[in-house]
């Protein structure tokens, strides 16, 4: 289960890895760093609710 659960984590870092290198194609620095806090929060908010 927890194996399961740390592959899933690595996947969804590599999916947020590459789309913050898309979204830096995008974007300057300050919109990117707002970018990149939203979207860990929101992975960090996920993990601890399937604790």
């Amino acid at each position: 289960m927890a194996r399961n659960r740390n592959n899933k984590l690595k996947e969804e870092i590599e999916l947020f890895e590459k789309d913050m290198q898309s979204q830096q194609k995008q974007h300057g620095v300050n919109s990117e760093l707002e970018v990149l806090k939203a979207k860990y929060w929101e992975m960090v908010m996920r993990e601890l609710s399937t604790l």
